[in-house]
């Protein structure tokens, strides 16, 4: 059984951020994510199909630092997951932009 590789995060926001991994060998039927607050209970999962190498977590608290794991699911059982970690942002404040007028 084999495991992906090369986690990378990005696209961070106070709720959410992206994930992508480099394919797992063989013939993976889903990967499933597992993500969990380093600093509460909070637990989350979701799984993609084989043929997928990045998703989204959303519904995220934010700054707060998360360990997420990503398994390769073959048909008969799990490879050794990858592991990676990322902190969200704090929460944004929207604020209208009040840009002057340029100097002709």
């Amino acid at each position: 059984l084999g495991s992906p590789k090369d986690l990378v995060t990005s696209d961070v926001t106070d709720t959410s951020f992206a994930v992508a991994w480099t394919a797992a060998p063989g013939n993976v039927r889903q990967y499933r994510l597992r993500w969990k607050s380093m600093f509460s209970d909070e637990t989350g999962e979701k799984t993609v199909g084989g043929a997928t190498t990045n998703t989204v977590l959303e519904g995220l608290t934010p700054e707060t630092l998360y360990q997420v794991s990503v398994y390769a699911a073959y048909g008969h059982g799990e490879g050794e997951p990858l592991v990676g970690e990322e902190t969200t942002d704090g929460k944004s404040v929207r604020t209208p932009l009040n840009m002057p007028a340029a100097d002709p």
